[in-house]
C-alpha cells in the first residue's frame, strides 16, 4: 500500500490486506499471507505496532470488552480465534475449534464475539463466544449453505 509506505520510511505493509478494524484513533490492518497485524494512527497511517504472536492464515478480527478477537483458519490444518489485549497488544489466550470446523468472520454484538463457522458453501453454524469467561456455544445450525453475516449498528447481529 503506498499510503503506508509513504508515512513509514519506506517500509512495506505486508501481503494480502484482508481486514481492517477501527478502533479509537487506531486502525488495525490484518495481513492474510504476512501472518501479521499492522496497527497505524487511522488519521496519519504512522505505524503505531504490531501483532505476529501465534498467527496463522489469519482471516478477521472483531473488537469486544478491551480486546481483539482474530480467527486464524489454517486449510487442511489447525482453526482457532486468538485473543489479544489492546492496551499492549499482547497475546491472551487461543480458542480453538474442532479440526472440522471452520472460523471465517468475526463480528461483535452485544459484547459477544460471533464466529462464522461456514465458507463457499461448506459449514452450516454460528458459534457464540461469550468474552467475559470465552466459553464457546453453537448458536445456530442451518441448512447446508454458505451463511453471510451483517451487522447493523446495533446489538442484534442479522444473518
Amino acid at each position: 500500500m503506498i499510503l503506508y509506505k509513504a508515512k513509514n520510511n519506506n517500509e512495506n505493509l505486508g501481503d494480502v490486506l484482508q481486514t481492517v478494524v477501527l478502533n479509537g484513533d487506531k486502525a488495525y490492518l490484518l495481513l492474510n499471507s504476512s501472518n501479521k497485524i499492522q496497527i497505524v494512527d487511522r488519521y496519519t497511517f504512522k505505524k503505531a505496532g504490531e501483532i505476529t504472536a501465534q498467527l496463522n492464515n489469519p482471516r478477521y478480527m472483531a473488537i469486544a470488552n478491551g480486546n481483539l478477537y482474530v480467527s486464524n483458519d489454517q486449510y487442511g490444518g489447525a482453526k482457532f480465534v486468538n485473543v489479544y489485549k489492546l492496551s499492549d497488544n499482547s497475546f491472551v489466550k487461543k480458542i480453538d475449534f474442532a479440526s472440522t470446523k471452520i472460523v471465517e468472520r468475526v463480528v461483535e454484538a452485544g459484547g459477544n464475539i460471533f464466529v462464522q463457522n461456514a465458507s463457499y458453501g461448506f459449514g452450516n453454524t454460528i458459534t457464540k463466544i461469550n468474552t467475559t469467561n470465552t466459553q464457546l456455544k453453537e448458536l445456530l445450525s442451518q441448512c447446508q449453505m454458505e451463511i453471510s453475516t451483517k451487522q447493523l449498528p446495533t446489538t442484534t447481529m442479522f444473518m
